[in-house]
């Protein structure tokens, strides 16, 4: 009943990743090490269903156990969403140092340990961008501070900034400054012959 919950991937990545599970091969059972007293009686009852089984006891342990996933399911999502904002940090804070190189998301998903569709809405709901927005951002902030402040050729900047496509660059540089990168660099010129 837990798999159509939201984000529940995202979760059961978060718990693994947590070490709230305990997995031992050998002895073929889980250890839940958070929340152990708050179970203890459901667990108990678990154990007496299932070493008694009497009638209804299958329905029963499926109902008790629905209700210790989702609880720690809830426990466990408060310290996800906490840790989750830190992980959009993270990316953020990723794509600033390298957004000159390319950014796919399936890898930002990596660094912050979410799917690339929570990380994604997320990221937008966090910052109000979009991922791709963001580095596209980035790049046209050096692609404009680089025009102002070097000579190097338009083709040259695209590069450094992370465009290999002139007309893609030139069509989201003209969508972020309203110009051309050469009228924007005319511009540029112009103003510091004015001073």
């Amino acid at each position: 009943s837990l798999a159509d919950s939201q984000n529940v991937n995202d979760l059961l990545m978060f718990l693994i990743n947590e070490e709230i599970f305990e997995h031992d091969s050998n002895a073929g059972f889980i250890v839940l090490h958070a929340c152990a007293k708050e179970f203890e009686t459901m667990l108990e009852e678990m154990y007496s269903e299932y070493a008694n089984q009497r009638d209804y006891s299958p329905f029963i342990l499926r109902h008790l156990m629905s209700v210790v996933l989702g609880r720690v399911y809830r426990i466990a999502s408060q310290k996800y969403e906490i840790s989750s904002q830190d992980n959009l940090t993270g990316v953020m804070h990723y794509i600033d140092q390298n957004y000159m190189r390319p950014c796919k998301l399936s890898d930002l998903a990596k660094i912050a340990l979410l799917s690339p569709s929570y990380l994604s809405a997320q990221f937008k709901i966090r910052f109000g961008v979009s991922i791709s927005d963001y580095i596209h951002m980035k790049r046209m902030e050096n692609a404009c501070s680089l025009m102002k402040t070097t000579d190097d050729s338009i083709l040259a900047i695209m590069r450094e900034v992370g465009y290999n496509d002139p007309k893609n660059f030139y069509r989201i540089f003209k969508s972020h400054t309203g110009m051309t990168p050469g009228d924007y660099r005319e511009s540029c010129r112009q103003k510091r012959i004015r001073f």
